[in-house]
């Protein structure tokens, strides 16, 4: 038990040293373009007005670039480790091509919570930079996942079409 927990604790290390930034800049008044090494996407600051969290009592947050590091080294891990009715390969194989959108909150217990739109790269339109994009459908392509970064766990994780 003790060296598998060793062994998810080196994984974890070397996932997150792998996370770098290499690009930082405004979008808009309410958000702002991140690219790191394997993503890139949209962080929406806690005043933008089109975000809610249907979970009660909870505060929205502007995510700092930190958070988004913390996040995306969070997910790599669920998508490698992830069974989600055959899904979780094409997701895995195909994690670059999606941009994300990330919009913060934090809960009644005081945890932070990402949620993550991970929309399919291909769209030309740069709507996503400065508005929370919403699609119907359109299976692995489009997908959304809550990420606890105070317990590094996956709240949920939902894709398009499925059920």
């Amino acid at each position: 038990m003790n060296k598998l927990l060793l062994l998810q604790f080196l994984l974890f290390v070397f996932h997150a040293s792998a996370q770098k930034i290499t690009k930082v800049e405004r979008a808009s008044d309410h958000s702002t373009y991140i690219k790191g090494t394997g993503f890139e996407g949209s962080i929406f600051d806690a005043n933008y007005p089109a975000f809610y969290s249907k979970e009660p009592n909870v505060k929205l947050y502007s995510p700092t670039a930190n958070d988004i590091v913390l996040a995306e080294t969070i997910l790599r891990q669920i998508v490698d480790t992830a069974r989600y009715y055959g899904h979780e390969y094409f997701i895995r194989k195909n994690l670059k091509k999606y941009i994300r959108q990330y919009f913060g909150y934090i809960t009644a217990t005081d945890e932070k919570v990402i949620y993550i739109n991970a929309l399919w790269k291909n769209n030309k339109d740069r709507q996503w930079l400065t508005a929370h994009i919403i699609v119907d459908d359109g299976g692995d392509y489009y997908w959304q996942i809550k990420i606890n970064l105070s317990s590094h766990k996956c709240l949920k994780f939902a894709i398009n079409g499925e059920g």
